[in-house]
């Protein structure tokens, strides 16, 4: 990727089928047990300035070592020290910063209506694909697109950008006059991008146009390294789906996560929700094929909010629950208001074990990624408490971060909290080859990176690096 000289960001201070219903509980679970749990803590942050709404949706860790984010602005943006104009309602932008937190180089898309990008990944190549949704119209490269009706989704391929210079890629709109919104990218080794998102009506992703079912239905498909498609299937019955994440399989597959109602595919009816929205989790093969699929969750409602896929096999989904989720001796229950879960299913869909986070108050999962030795690292928003091992985290009032990293078995290796009295939130989360990473989300308040604190008169998005 081209890149420019580094400068200052401005404003920088420094699962088989499951059935519905889960059997009763009877003795209570025993505690995680593990050994002594190590320390995180901010090594440079950075707060993302500017005069109207600004929001951080996602973050990636290139091959090189920087992190590249994505976000939404209205009105204006600081950059480089001065004031880049956010001209539609909402403008996609995408920074690439240094891991000091220096700008390296910056994109500001949109003219009209509506631009929101969702996720992005980086190639090992050095592109960057994003995705998400709009309703209006922004150029990229030599591509304008034009959004047909209701919200389309998109997926762009950046392969070059420089402050004030050319972009140098292309994007692709999706959808038609109903609601298309693509949620998350991931890539394969070989240069292959992976998307799902959600839609109603028609999308045409590459092959036959997929046709929802019901309310929203869920989309998958998958690009070669050239960008040609490869698949595209459809997921989803009568009710409503979302799609939160997808990951992919070390054979060309993928694996994606979301919330679903009712039946999740007519043609295999023992995937039922227990009631409200369950969180589901469906296989797909190198060609689009129907692998394997299970629903999480009880009568409560469950949010998904990430996915990663070791190299073998094994997959780890992060959600959010209250009362309890999963079943028979992969079986977990909380008495607080809400609390999250990581779950680990191996590689024919059996779900192994079930790992929940929060003792008290709320705690919300919010984004997960995988680490250089096969485990994750997620992030969390909570009030209340949270144990894990020989570490005890009590939230300062408002929602603050937590930060774990876990190995395979869903032991905890390393944790940190961020955040004052005040609200804090997390939307992103990477990991570079090096294991540095790199956080996202937004904040009231002040954040301290060692002796130097950033601040916050209202919410703000921020950027973080973890050691």
């Amino acid at each position: 990727m081209r890149r420019a000289s580094p400068s200052a960001l401005a404003r920088l201070v420094a699962l088989p089928l499951l059935s519905a219903c889960a059997p009763a509980l009877q003795d209570p679970l025993p505690a995680w047990q593990e050994g002594p749990v190590g320390t995180f803590q901010a090594a440079a942050a950075v707060q993302i300035g500017g005069t109207g709404a600004r929001a951080l949706t996602g973050v990636a860790a290139t091959s090189s070592g920087e992190s590249v984010v994505v976000g939404h602005c209205s009105d204006g943006l600081f950059l480089s020290d001065k004031l880049t104009p956010c001209v539609a309602d909402e403008n996609l932008f995408l920074l690439e910063l240094a891991p000091s937190g220096g700008l390296i180089a910056s994109v500001v898309a949109g003219d009209l209506g509506s631009v929101r990008p969702r996720a992005v990944a980086a190639r090992a190549d050095g592109d960057i694909v994003l995705v998400g949704d709009l309703a209006g119209a922004f150029d990229f490269g030599p591509s304008r697109v034009e959004s047909a009706g209701g919200r389309d989704a998109f997926l762009a391929n950046l392969t070059g950008f420089s402050p004030g210079g050319d972009v140098l890629g292309e994007a692709t709109r999706f959808g038609d006059v109903a609601e298309q919104r693509a949620m998350s990218v991931a890539t394969f080794e070989d240069g292959g991008t992976l998307l799902a998102g959600t839609f109603s009506g028609t999308i045409d992703l590459g092959g036959d146009p997929l046709v929802s079912e019901g309310d929203r239905d869920v989309f998958v498909a998958a690009r070669n390294a050239a960008g040609e498609p490869r698949f595209a299937a459809r997921i989803g019955g009568p009710l409503a789906q979302q799609a939160a994440a997808i990951a992919a399989t070390p054979d060309g597959g993928a694996v994606v996560v979301g919330v679903f109602e009712g039946v999740l595919d007519p043609a295999n009816a023992a995937v039922v929700s227990a009631g409200g929205g369950d969180v589901f989790v469906a296989a797909r093969g190198g060609a689009g094929e129907a692998r394997w699929m299970l629903a999480l969750g009880d009568t409560g409602n469950e949010e998904a909010a990430g996915v990663i896929v070791d190299p073998a096999g094994q997959t780890l989904v992060l959600g959010s629950f209250s009362g309890r989720v999963g079943r028979g001796a992969a079986l977990t229950a909380t008495s607080a208001e809400r609390a999250a879960f990581v779950a680990a299913i191996d590689s024919k869909g059996a779900l192994v074990k079930v790992r929940s986070f929060g003792e008290t108050g709320v705690t919300r999962a919010r984004a997960m990624a995988r680490t250089p030795d096969g485990g994750a690292v997620i992030a969390l928003d909570y009030t209340g408490r949270i144990e894990v091992g020989d570490r005890v985290f009590e939230s300062e009032g408002a929602e603050d971060v937590l930060v774990l990293e876990l190995d395979a078995s869903l032991r905890v290796l390393r944790a940190g909290s961020f955040g004052d009295e005040y609200a804090q939130h997390a939307t992103g989360i990477a990991v570079d080859g090096e294991g540095r990473i790199f956080l996202v989300g937004d904040f009231e308040g002040t954040l301290t990176v060692g002796d130097d604190v950033i601040t916050a008169a209202s919410s703000e998005p921020f950027w973080m690096r973890i050691e």
